[in-house]
């Protein structure tokens, strides 16, 4: 049974997609009918449900609850909740998380399903972060999060190329600020 609650219509808007995932959560806990409803609001509330499902329902690897994934939780909720809502929905359905322990001095990288010959996909993108980067502070890993995001939907010709493109990818769902946080983190980390 899926709950509804009603948002005042003036904090409802046209950007109800960029909403933080902050906001989602208080909206959701404070607010106790559906009735008066319009189209967007219950879409909003949709996609908090399908966020909480996502972070709760064993989307993530390894299923276990500790302050280092409390942390990775927080910052991935809301980048699913500033994502635009059809690249949600096909991170929803394609995508999968893996947080790990590091084996190296890599953060993070996307893995994506195998093609068929026909160039249709075989399975969902992984995504596998190491524990490295909950170091970070959090507007770098959700700058992160979103970076390795973008990687399901941009691919370069080379490693220049690719990153390039992310990066722009990021940038149009809103993620700048967080992407210059990722990259003042990386180069702190390196000196």
């Amino acid at each position: 049974m899926k709950l509804y609650f009603h948002l005042p219509s003036e904090t409802m808007g046209k950007e109800w997609s960029k909403q933080t995932f902050r906001s989602l959560y208080d909206f959701w806990r404070t607010h106790e009918s559906s009735l008066g409803l319009n189209e967007e609001e219950l879409e909003l509330m949709d996609r908090y449900e399908d966020i909480i499902r996502m972070v709760e329902g064993g989307r993530i690897w390894p299923p276990v609850a500790s302050s280092w994934r409390s942390k990775f939780d927080a910052a991935l909720s809301e980048v699913l909740s500033r994502l635009p809502q059809e690249t949600f929905n096909q991170v929803e359905s394609e995508i999968g998380f893996i947080l790990e322990d590091p084996s190296g001095a890599i953060l993070a990288e996307n893995v994506p399903a195998p093609l068929a010959p026909d160039a249709k996909k075989l399975g969902i993108d992984t995504v596998v972060f190491f524990r490295a980067c909950l170091n970070f502070a959090p507007d770098a890993l959700v700058g992160l999060i979103a970076h390795e995001i973008a990687h399901s939907f941009a691919r370069g010709r080379n490693y220049q190329e690719d990153e390039a493109m992310v990066v722009a990818r990021a940038r149009e769902w809103g993620f700048g600020r967080e992407l210059d946080c990722l990259e003042s983190a990386k180069k702190a980390g390196a000196s």
